[in-house]
């Protein structure tokens, strides 16, 4: 007597590429929250004092975000969850174990290269891992979604929710407000009402902190009677000199006669040759800054200093620091060089949502009225 072939369950049949379906959403949703704050300078989603900000200056491919790449290839699992028959069920079995591979080295990267992780990046990546041996079982097994029941309705009902998925999250974060991380907050919200606080994380010996900061003293003059800037000091290992410029201006920061001597001391280490940036040197600089000599070197033996630069190097970790320079104008973050005449719309935007009038020109003695503060200084 013949053999007669037996069909999978119904339920059997529906569940596995229902669930398949349901993690191809949500990791859409995933990337497409990733891809928001990929776009736009300050996250919405991802916390930038979290490992975040570290992933994301990895995560790109030929100038592709991954996670551009990642609403692409979940819709496309999708689609493929959704579609009957042998072939769409093998052509979704290769594609999700391509990508559970491709997620497996990306969490590989993060465990131990980077050295952070990005929590929406992880949900994207074990989304993917998972529907490897699903689209496998599902392939195996010869199943499809019902027609019938609540695996029917899902059917009908999940091209309306693929296109949410990967649309939704995106257009969602673009439109919100951009958010400072809770640290600079902090920090942003002892400078004066209506004015507008900016925080710079720089290294006086790092050649695009040099290239960044005359766009910015160009972008803050016009308005600096109502801008008060944050300096945080964070020298780079790879830069011999970086920690003696730092250890200095942190301390003419705590002994200059005038409040603006720091920054104007800033000015001059940014002007001066990095050979220069030694502790002979840099006594000398700061004697012409009416600091005294004795008072000055016993300040770059002090502990306290050494403390200072250690509470600006934890300030920049949890503002989700990688690179320099590192500034906060208002909510926007800006990491790296930045153009001009962009930098300059941003201070001026950002200032009228502080509260300040953007028509008001500066005085000629301004940065004595409102100078820079050397934060973790008195």
């Amino acid at each position: 007597m013949p053999h007669e072939a037996t069909e999978t369950p119904p339920s059997r049949a529906g569940a596995v590429p229902a669930i398949a379906l349901l993690a191809a959403l949500v990791g859409a949703a995933a990337s497409s929250a990733l891809l928001a704050d990929y776009t736009r300078r300050a996250a919405v989603y991802c916390a930038e004092d979290g490992g975040c900000a570290k992933v994301r200056a990895w995560a790109t491919m030929s100038g592709i975000p991954f996670p551009a790449i990642g609403v692409g290839a979940f819709a496309a699992l999708a689609v493929l969850a959704l579609l009957p028959g042998k072939k769409a069920r093998v052509a979704h079995a290769i594609v999700a174990s391509l990508g559970a591979t491709i997620a497996l080295v990306l969490i590989g990267l993060q465990a131990f290269f980077i050295h952070a992780f990005c929590t929406y990046c992880l949900v994207v990546d074990v989304v993917a891992v998972a529907l490897g041996p699903l689209a496998v079982v599902r392939a195996w097994q010869g199943s499809d979604l019902a027609a019938g029941g609540i695996a029917g309705r899902f059917r009908r009902a999940a091209p309306a929710l693929v296109v949410l998925s990967a649309v939704g999250p995106v257009g969602f974060g673009l439109a919100r407000p951009p958010r400072a991380p809770t640290v600079i907050r902090e920090l942003e919200a002892t400078a004066p009402q209506k004015s507008l606080a900016i925080v710079v994380f720089t290294d006086f010996e790092c050649p695009y902190c040099r290239a960044l900061h005359p766009k910015l003293e160009a972008a803050i003059a016009p308005y600096r009677d109502q801008i008060r800037v944050f300096r945080i000091d964070k020298p780079l290992r790879m830069h011999p000199h970086a920690r003696d410029a730092a250890r200095a201006h942190v301390c003419v920061g705590r002994l200059a006669p005038q409040a603006d001597v720091a920054e104007r001391f800033a000015h001059r280490l940014f002007e001066t040759e990095d050979s220069a940036l030694n502790t002979v040197n840099l006594t000398r600089v700061a004697e012409e800054f009416g600091v005294p000599r004795t008072g000055f070197s016993a300040c770059l033996l002090d502990a306290a200093t050494e403390q200072t630069l250690a509470d600006h190097a934890a300030l920049f970790t949890k503002a989700g620091g990688f690179g320099l320079p590192l500034l906060f104008v208002g909510r926007v973050r800006i990491e790296g060089d930045a153009d001009d005449a962009d930098l300059a719309r941003t201070v001026r935007d950002e200032l009228v949502v502080a509260g300040g009038d953007a028509t008001k020109r500066a005085g000629g003695d301004a940065a004595k009225r409102n100078p820079t503060t050397v934060v973790g200084t008195p």
